[in-house]
């Protein structure tokens, strides 16, 4: 429906919300000074204002549109990178935890098999090859 279609100046109206059509611009039957006006000049003049009014007005319903948008556009931008950065922020904080956890089971890990070592070497190494003590004797 709007493809090709352009305004007074041959510009493309696709996509620009600020456009006028060339039915909103061409002004018909104007006078130069109300010396020598018919008595219908006043219903062409109140036309023409007419027309000029809900030009001007759609242009500037037009821009107050695109100033909304543009300024939602924003806020949600910042909003979305915000939001990523609080994401990003947690993740981290998770990570960090996760591992710390991690090292803690390992340091366990590693006092655990060290005793379990050392007990290992008791039961294996000289106390067990000697002979066994008797007090009552």
């Amino acid at each position: 429906s709007n493809l090709g279609k352009e305004d007074a100046f041959g510009m493309s109206t696709v996509g620009n919300p600020l456009s006028v059509s060339k039915d909103d611009i061409v002004i018909k039957n104007t006078s130069g000074s109300t010396a020598g006006s018919g008595s219908g000049d006043f219903h062409q003049y109140r036309a023409q204002r007419r027309k000029e009014y809900f030009r001007v007005h759609k242009m500037e319903k037009a821009y107050s549109q695109q100033a909304k948008e543009e300024e939602f556009q924003k806020r949600r931008q910042e909003r979305l990178e915000k939001e990523l950065s609080k994401t990003a922020k947690k993740s981290e904080k998770r990570k960090r935890a996760k591992e710390k956890k991690k090292s803690v089971k390992q340091q366990k890990k590693s006092v655990t098999d060290s005793i379990r070592k050392e007990d290992n070497e008791v039961v294996s190494g000289k106390e067990e090859n000697k002979p066994i003590e008797n007090k009552d004797q």
